[in-house]
């Protein structure tokens, strides 16, 4: 039986946009997941990203991973994770099946969380920008309480649409890779 279970098959401990504080039992549920997919691509190299992946940040506690590959190897990784239960991303606007956001659930300790699983070509700049965004809210905790108090915001001013809530988020993480001098 796969531990990895499709979207709404059950409710998710954590549900909706939140943003809920963070949750550390994320960590194992990250490294489990991880640990899965190693059962079927032992080869492939499983990050940790998003808000999940930083200790104290608030947010929707939707385990992001990521798996950086080859082009050309993007369709057998997707074979291999829907052999472990992940699905293809419902919902409007998915990503492309040349970067595919994978989804499902997995009981851990308790709890029903949410596992997001994209699959990033090699030459696709999202990674080290995803990687430094991640690692400076883990060293500056004045941006993850900026960055939680953004999140608060959108939720107060009424958005309750997860990829809306995404794309205004977004706009907070592009001006501080601006700053970073990561984004143009």
């Amino acid at each position: 039986m796969t531990a990895i279970l499709p979207w709404d098959t059950e409710p998710r401990t954590h549900k909706g946009i939140g943003p809920h504080e963070h949750d550390p039992r994320t960590f194992d549920v990250a490294a489990r997941v991880a640990t899965l997919v190693h059962a079927v691509g032992p080869d492939l190299s499983v990050e940790h990203i998003g808000s999940t992946s930083v200790l104290g940040l608030a947010g929707k506690n939707i385990v992001d991973l990521m798996i950086v590959a080859q082009p050309e190897d993007i369709p057998a990784i997707v074979e291999a994770l829907f052999s472990i239960g992940f699905n293809p991303q419902s919902g409007r606007d998915p990503f492309p099946p040349t970067r595919p956001m994978l989804e499902g659930i997995i009981r851990h300790d308790g709890a029903v969380f949410g596992i997001h699983c994209h699959v990033v070509p090699l030459d696709d700049p999202g990674p080290a920008r995803d990687r430094a965004f991640r690692d400076r809210l883990c060293e500056n905790a004045a941006l993850r309480e900026a960055y939680a108090a953004e999140k608060r915001r959108i939720v107060e001013d009424g958005v309750t649409d997860s990829l809306d809530y995404s794309c205004i988020k977004g706009e907070f993480v592009v001006a501080t890779l601006r700053e970073m001098g990561l984004q143009d």
